[in-house]
């Protein structure tokens, strides 16, 4: 039954849901800002300046970046570096969210360098992990973002600065979650944790998502048991935690928890509930923001809809995760979106989709230096070419994703070798010292020792051979005096012909091959030596020694008829390298002319490698790229095109 006073109470409550909602949620509008603000003057201005930008991210671009100007202008005068650097962050952030990336990160650098001048050295930690932000975000610069979270985290560890040692290591982790290195991503989550249990300042909840992150990662390393129980730890944290959690934690944990247990319907709804309640919320957000919390919401629910084998209605939501990925720059996670839209045409059989959409996935890579996905886009490809029997594309392909593997390896390698040789060089120090220490007494007790019997040596010696002394010493002499006048000679003749003409391997070698004191008592003589190099080259050259990946100095020695010591000296003196470098040469040359025959055949470049004589393909394009300052596959081309 119809009834007014009823259907009047509906219409008020539902005016209250429509119109005043939106006023009760935590952003602040910009009458609140200038209340604030109001009967405040010069640097009385600055604490409510600070705290609005710290609390108010959801600002507009403009508005943000207006408070920060403010910030900027009062605190840099003054020379308060905290509030003047912090500033200068929150310019970086209101450029950033008005997608001025370039000009973000050049404020970025100069607050990290004002801090370091001012030796403020929270100010340098927090500078170097926002620009290792943008690196990962906008860039998609993986490289670099690890090398400045790896800053970051040693000199939050030098000053104690608890906070960014536990952002550095978080961070550096979710990187290397993109890169799927997910061994490496535990390790830094792992420390980010420890710290953050061992400090009573860190809040409960950054230690609640380390949980989640561990769990995450554990699922992708298919240990369930460890998922499980840093879930369940992430679960007990949260009921322990005083107040209302951040914004989406709950729904995370509990979306985690169903999708390790395989209760895919269940985690399906708590995502669709996440999305239509990130909607409501948006004001809160800034523009940047609100993309990536949707574009990371999005790609969650495509997984999920991928795993439920429901494929089209996850392409579908990729290319949502593509918008908005794309409207919040996040680069990383819109090319992977693309990759699975492209694994999807794949799985339903439409390969010529598929094949366009690796293409632009590769291309969309390669503009943006996206490593990771352009190599997984190239090798998808190459496997599609091989289906329809299209071997030259096949080689095309996998020559291209080798090439992106290389610049893949060589950080990641040269990053490797730099913490092995510091840790080599810390640890090598730290037992010297100790075995110095514990054998100072010793090494004291057999020095004493020594210096008594020299001295009764002499004493007994010296009188009855002062002839052969006096010998050793002219033979010394004399030895002296030719390597002086030798050395005079090189000097004159470098001096007629130019230094500034010589290349400085040219010199080094001429000069080592006068100073190396390594073959000065050598009894190879001057004839001989020219005899073996002759031996040497020909016999390598003729039964081309060099194309043996195991072949040895030893091996060679014997190849030659030679001594090892002689042939090591030949090498080394009278060609003027070493033996890996006497061998990589000839190999060099090998490929090349390997390179020019085989310009329009099948042969690959990880064939024309191991048909030259190297073990490593790396080692392979290190040389190669120093030999001819091009890569192989750029070399084949230049060949093809001459040709």
């Amino acid at each position: 039954m119809y009834n007014p006073e009823k259907m009047e109470r509906v219409f008020i409550s539902l005016f209250l849901i429509v119109f005043l909602i939106p006023f009760s949620c935590p952003a602040t509008s910009s009458f609140e800002i200038d209340a604030q603000l109001s009967g405040k003057q010069g640097l009385d201005q600055l604490p409510a300046l600070v705290k609005l930008a710290d609390r108010n991210t959801h600002l507009s671009g403009e508005k943000y970046r207006k408070i920060a100007e403010e910030i900027v202008a009062l605190a840099g005068p003054a020379n308060m570096i905290p509030e003047h650097t912090f500033g200068l962050r929150t310019l970086a952030m209101a450029h950033h969210i008005l997608n001025q990336n370039e000009q973000a990160l050049n404020v970025l650098i100069q607050s990290r360098r004002i801090s370091q001048e001012a030796e403020y050295l929270i100010g340098v930690v927090e500078a170097d992990i926002e620009i290792a932000n943008m690196m990962k975000f906008c860039f998609a610069n993986s490289p670099k973002a690890l090398a400045y979270y790896q800053k970051a985290a040693g000199m939050s560890q030098q000053i104690a600065y608890a906070q960014g040692y536990v952002r550095a290591h978080n961070n550096a982790a979710e990187v290397y979650m993109d890169l799927e290195r997910y061994p490496q991503a535990v390790d830094h989550y792992l420390k980010a944790l420890r710290q953050a249990e061992g400090d009573a300042a860190i809040p409960l909840e950054k230690r609640i998502v380390l949980y989640v992150n561990l769990a995450e990662a554990s699922l992708l390393l298919q240990n369930q048991t460890l998922a499980i129980g840093y879930n369940q730890q992430a679960l007990d944290a949260l009921t322990s935690l005083n107040g209302e959690p951040p914004l989406f934690l709950r729904e995370s944990i509990l979306i985690q928890h169903h999708m390790i247990n395989r209760q895919y319907t269940h985690a399906l709804k708590l995502i669709q509930e996440k999305l239509s309640k990130m909607a409501r919320l948006k004001p809160m957000y800034s523009n940047v923001a609100f993309n990536r919390q949707h574009a990371a919401a999005f790609h969650e629910l495509g997984s999920l809809k991928e795993k439920m084998g429901q494929y089209r209605e996850a392409f579908d939501i990729y290319q949502k995760v593509i918008d908005h990925a794309r409207a919040g720059s996040h680069r990383q996670l819109e090319a992977q979106a693309r990759f699975n839209r492209a694994r999807i045409l794949t799985a339903l059989g439409n390969h010529d989709s598929a094949w366009s959409e690796y293409a632009l996935t590769a291309e969309f890579c390669r503009k943006r230096g996206i490593l990771r996905w352009q190599q997984q886009s190239w090798l998808e490809l190459a496997d599609l070419a091989k289906k329809q029997e299209d071997y030259q594309a096949v080689m095309r392909f996998r020559d291209a994703a080798d090439e992106v593997g290389t610049q893949i390896d060589q950080p990641r390698l040269s990053a490797e070798v730099t913490a092995l040789l510091v840790r080599y060089e810390s640890e090598s120090s730290d037992r010297a010292v100790a075995q110095f220490r514990k054998q100072d007494s010793w090494r004291l007790t057999t020095l004493l020792g020594l210096s008594v019997v020299t001295v009764f040596c002499l004493i007994l010696i010296v009188p009855r051979n002062r002839r052969r002394i006096r010998s050793l010493v002219h033979h010394y002499e004399l030895r002296q005096l030719e390597q002086t006048t030798e050395l005079n000679s090189l000097y004159q003749k470098l001096r007629n012909t130019g230094l500034e003409t010589m290349s400085s391997g040219e010199l080094e070698a001429k000069i080592t091959h006068l100073t190396d004191t390594k073959y000065h008592h050598s009894s190879l003589s001057s004839v001989d030596a020219e005899f073996y190099q002759k031996a040497l080259v020909e016999t390598i050259v003729r039964e081309k020694l060099y194309l043996n990946n195991q072949l040895s100095l030893d091996l060679l020695a014997d190849r030659v008829g030679i001594n090892r010591s002689y042939l090591s000296q030949i090498i080394n003196c009278h060609l003027g390298k070493n033996f890996n470098g006497f061998i990589n040469d000839l190999r060099i040359e090998e490929a090349k002319r390997l390179l020019e025959r085989e310009s329009s055949s099948r042969t690959t470049i990880i064939d024309i490698c191991h048909q030259a004589g190297f073990n490593s393909k790396a080692t392979f394009n290190l040389c190669f790229r120093k030999a001819t300052g091009h890569t192989p596959s750029q070399y084949r081309e230049k060949m093809t095109h001459l040709s």
